[in-house]
């Protein structure tokens, strides 16, 4: 039980630093903007295994290929920060919106989420510190 908890705190603490950590992908100028706006907010997704994960199998085998390709675009539209792996059954992705309600749509039109394999938890995140460069290594060309 305490291992449990440990377990989940130790996951959690990962997050919020690889959170922090993902922000350096994205162009500091649209990262960071005038105080006086809200685009200082990014939204945290934290996936995590939903009714149709598969137990037993390795994320890999579990049929996110349109999960990768949603993602991706959503990189190229400028729209998320940084997503990826987060430890071997959870996973998060940074999204850039205007608003909560965006965010959300974003989710909503996830492949992983409308299938059942991941459900997600949103996460208003107030931008403070960013770096301007982190290579990356992607998953789905």
């Amino acid at each position: 039980m305490w291992f449990t908890k440990l377990r989940t705190a130790v996951c959690r603490c990962t997050a919020v630093m690889l959170v922090m950590v993902a922000i350096v992908t994205a162009d500091r100028e649209n990262a960071v903007a005038d105080d006086n706006t809200s685009d200082h907010i990014a939204y945290a997704a934290l996936y995590s295994p939903g009714p149709a994960w598969q137990h037993g199998k390795p994320m890999e085998e579990q049929g996110l290929r349109n999960h990768g390709l949603y993602i991706r675009s959503l990189r190229d539209a400028g729209t998320l920060i940084a997503g990826g792996k987060l430890g071997e059954t959870r996973g998060l992705a940074v999204f850039k919106t205007k608003s909560l309600e965006d965010a959300e749509a974003l989710l909503a039109a996830d492949p992983a989420i409308t299938g059942g394999i991941f459900v997600a938890e949103l996460v208003p995140w107030t931008i403070a510190f960013a770096i301007e460069s982190f290579p990356v290594t992607p998953l789905y060309r």
